[in-house]
């Protein structure tokens, strides 16, 4: 009777857990692509070139923190991720 009930439960999980997502499905859809040819001209268009510019570039960091609490007879340490900016000296392309 256990052995009934297990699989009657491993199978309602199953179809429970895989209608839970059932909003974000995608139908699929059918898409007739049409190639269309047409004459066109060749212009050049002028598109100015990359100049390299070094700065500073922040960026959010996590830093750990041990933190400690101390009771009357025991003590216990947790680890805390605390953001901290930092500035890094580095290339940046630049269009002019």
């Amino acid at each position: 009777m256990k052995n009934i009930a297990r699989c009657l439960l491993v199978i309602s999980m199953t179809i429970v857990c895989g209608n839970i997502y059932a909003q974000e499905w995608i139908p699929y859809q059918l898409q007739n692509h049409v190639v269309q040819t047409a004459v066109t001209q060749q212009s050049y268009v002028y598109q100015p070139q990359p100049v390299v510019v070094y700065q500073y570039v922040p960026y959010v960091v996590n830093q750990p923190v041990v933190v400690e609490h101390r009771c009357l007879l025991y003590r216990t340490q947790r680890v805390v991720y605390v953001p901290q900016t930092q500035y890094f000296y580095q290339p940046v392309v630049v269009y002019r």
